[in-house]
């Protein structure tokens, strides 16, 4: 933070919003003492059907300008690129194993082992 102490671990959302139709979430972060400089973050996200990731929205700082852009992690631009992290499970039960390299949802069910607890 600008007067040298650390940022908190975590940072709630003021005036969160969200979405569900368009899945986007809206909700501002504020500080004080000033991060960077700024006091307000903005920000819109959008996610896509999955919540895989973070694939459109922007983040503006005290409400200047365009702001930096989300962009889908796979995308070749230069935008914020974020991917949803989950812990590793700890049992098989309640997961899904398909065959292959990668998930296609066309998969599932033809060459697939669910294990149900």
């Amino acid at each position: 933070l600008d007067d040298g102490s650390p940022p908190p671990a975590k940072k709630p959302f003021r005036n969160a919003t969200w979405d569900p139709v368009l899945r986007t979430f809206r909700g501002t972060v504020e500080w004080d003492p000033a991060f960077g400089g700024n006091r307000r973050w903005d920000y819109e996200i959008v996610f896509p059907e999955d919540f895989c990731a973070v694939v459109g929205g922007r983040v503006i700082m005290d409400g200047e300008g365009e702001g930096s852009r989300f962009e889908a992690p796979w995308s070749s631009g230069r935008g914020l690129r974020y991917l949803r992290w989950m812990p590793p499970p700890t049992t098989i039960f309640g997961g899904v194993f398909v065959q292959g390299l990668s998930f296609h949802s066309e998969a599932e069910g033809v060459a697939s082992y669910h294990f149900d607890s």
